[in-house]
């Protein structure tokens, strides 16, 4: 199987839909809590909700899988493209060009984080025979 093929699986799109979903949920979370004047409206929320949201669906792609980096990498072109076609479509281009670097940065920062953590893999632990309680 190439790299490529293995790359580009059915988990790298769950992480997808969950890197998403994630920072759609931080994202609405932060408008709510600028709404109410708790937070001050600074961009820096949206940069750090993608970032998270990123980071999450690369963790849940890269899970027990090898080559975290080429899969973070595939991740990210495509985070960016679907999050860049919803920005320019939301909110036509002229308002998503002044924050859609930072955005782009926030997408890179979570995904390389998520790929440079590794697989995760479990060690397995042997069973050890016990010994026999003494009694005295």
């Amino acid at each position: 199987m190439s790299k490529w093929k293995q790359a580009i699986g059915k988990r790298m799109w769950i992480g997808v839909l969950i890197a998403l979903a994630v920072s759609f949920l931080l994202d609405s979370g932060g408008a709510v809590l600028m709404c109410r004047g708790i937070i001050p409206e600074m961009p820096m929320w949206v940069y750090g909700a993608y970032s998270a949201g990123s980071f999450i669906g690369v963790r849940a792609a890269v899970r027990r899988e090898n080559g975290t980096m080429l899969r973070a990498a595939v991740m990210w072109l495509i985070l960016c493209g679907s999050v860049v076609l919803a920005g320019i479509a939301a909110y036509g281009g002229i308002t998503f060009r002044t924050h859609g670097v930072g955005v782009m940065l926030g997408l890179l920062s979570g995904c390389l984080c998520g790929g440079l953590l590794g697989s995760g893999r479990i060690k397995r632990q042997t069973n050890r025979k016990k010994r026999p309680a003494v009694r005295r």
